[in-house]
Parts: C-alpha cells; sequence; structure tokens
C-alpha cells in the first residue's frame, strides 16, 4: 500500500541529486537520484527517446518531457522508495542511445543479436554486447560512494519506452545470481520499438532467469 503522506505534494518541489557514475571501466552514465530516507526499494528507472534534462538541447524540450518531470512522476509513484533514473550514455537528435548497456545502432535502436553472431573482421575479435547487469551494478555501487551510504537492498527495474530494451539487455545477462536476488519486480511500460529484433530475448534466457531470480520476482507489462 502507498502510504499517501509521504508523497510529494503539488506545491512541494522533489529534492534531488544529479551525480557522474561509472559502471563498466571505462563506461559511465548520468544519474538523476531522489534518495528517500528509510526506503526498503532502490527504484531504477530508464526513459525512452526525447527526453532529457529540461534545458535540453537548445533550450527547446518542453518541461513535461523533461527527465526532471518523469522523476516527479516517478516520486509520486513511489513516494516511500529511492528513485534513480539512469539517463541515456548520450542522445542524438533526440534518440537515446543505450550503448553501455548493449550495441546499438546510430540512433540507438538495439542491434539484433543474430547478425553480430560469428562476426570476424580480420585480426579484430568478435564482436560481443556488453554485460548490462554488471554496468548497472557498477553504476549503483558508484553511487553508494557518492551517497556515502547504501542503497536499499531491493531492486524495482522500470523500462519506458526504448528504456525497455535495457531490460531485455539486462533479462540476457542471467549469470549474475547476485544481481537478480536483489530484483524484486521489473516493469515494461509502452514498450515498442519500431525495429525488427529490438527486444531479443529468447525462452532459453528466461529459463537460465528462473533459476537466478527470487521465487517472489514479478516481471509486468503495462
Amino acid at each position: 500500500a502507498i502510504d499517501s503522506s509521504r508523497a510529494p505534494k503539488p506545491w512541494m518541489p522533489v529534492q534531488a541529486g544529479i551525480y557522474h557514475c561509472q559502471g563498466a571501466p571505462g563506461q559511465c552514465n548520468w544519474l538523476l537520484v531522489r534518495r528517500c530516507e528509510g526506503a526498503q526499494r532502490c527504484v531504477v528507472f530508464f526513459p525512452g527517446d526525447i527526453s532529457d534534462f529540461a534545458s535540453g538541447p537548445g533550450g527547446v524540450l518542453p518541461n513535461s518531457y523533461s527527465l526532471e518531470a518523469l522523476l516527479w512522476v516517478l516520486c509520486c509513484k513511489f513516494p516511500g522508495e529511492t528513485v534513480v533514473l539512469v539517463k541515456p550514455r548520450m542522445m542524438v537528435n533526440m534518440f537515446a542511445v543505450y550503448v553501455n548497456f548493449m550495441l546499438v545502432d546510430g540512433t540507438g535502436h538495439p542491434r539484433p543479436l543474430e547478425d553480430l553472431e560469428n562476426q570476424q573482421d580480420g585480426e579484430h575479435p568478435e564482436v560481443k554486447p556488453p554485460n548490462a547487469v554488471r554496468h548497472l551494478s557498477g553504476l549503483l555501487r558508484s553511487l553508494e560512494t557518492e551517497l556515502g551510504e547504501a542503497l536499499p537492498d531491493e531492486i524495482v527495474l522500470v523500462g519506458f519506452s526504448k528504456g525497455a530494451a535495457v531490460l531485455c539487455a539486462l533479462l540476457r545477462d542471467t549469470e549474475e545470481a547476485g544481481f537478480w536476488t536483489r530484483c524484486v519486480a521489473m516493469h515494461f511500460v509502452d514498450a515498442g520499438l519500431a525495429r525488427p529484433g529490438s527486444f531479443p530475448v529468447a525462452v532459453g534466457h528466461l529459463k537460465a532467469l528462473a533459476s537466478s531470480a527470487r521465487e517472489d520476482f514479478m516481471l509486468w507489462v503495462h
């Protein structure tokens, strides 16, 4: 149940911090964070295309589409939890590019894994996607160092639009059992991209996840 007394009021601003954190070695993301004292869960959110900081490129981004506005909505939905919004590594013509979590094309669309299998280019090694879980785990550890305290042990993952493709990248990294025992829920919100192969999670990945995830883990599609 949501404690309405802890929900942000329309006249009360949400206090948040912005942190530049490292996940995998040499790979960084900006995190927009609302810390909540006494929180039991850490809600990690991946936004979709368009959304950037309120100033935006050239100052033309409507505030309603900004990362700050999305954080406000998340804090209303999860008033008693710590919220971590993960900004894409870069924005290209307002397309979100999560290059630290998965292999993508020039506009941030995930590249189908079958296109990359057994690729060899002369002396160059086979191209492999990043390990999304290790990168996210590294980001959260780096954030804990910045905050000077531990984050809540339980994790809720939320992906909106293209951000849901990051959830799929995480689902493919099922060998990271330590992460999945912390994850209590995953929410796909309005997930969809007009590109075949954008959400490449096979039955085998889900079966492997069953051996790593906690018994009360829930996956939601909104």
